[in-house]
């Protein structure tokens, strides 16, 4: 399998999401540092490689490009984790997460935590 590569900063909020979804799952990652205090992030090569509205963190896995830490977490847990207990496989346990997890995208932003 390819290496998943982890691209954020670690006081990001998302970034953090990220990276503890890959270390419950027990993903290998490799974790490549975005310096958003330098400005990295915004960039017109970042920009147009990497992630569009400058934000952080994105993954590369082999041919596969994603930004957005929920799409992140959510194909993390679907590639990673064996045992279905991180992301449910049954539908109905899963509506439940899937539900709680747009609570916290609706009414709880990395910006306001």
């Amino acid at each position: 399998m390819a290496e998943l590569s982890i691209h954020g900063m670690r006081g990001s909020t998302c970034t953090r999401r990220v990276l503890a979804t890959a270390e419950e799952t027990g993903a290998p990652y490799k974790f490549v540092l975005v310096d958003c205090m330098k400005g990295e992030h915004k960039q017109p090569d970042y920009l147009a490689k990497n992630q569009p509205f400058g934000k952080v963190p994105f993954i590369n896995h082999g041919d596969l490009h994603v930004y957005e830490s929920w799409a992140i977490t959510r194909y993390i847990a679907e590639t990673f984790d064996k045992t279905g207990t991180f992301y449910p496989k049954d539908p109905k346990v899963r509506a439940i997460a899937e539900q709680w997890i747009s609570v916290l995208q609706s009414y709880y932003p990395a910006e306001k935590i």
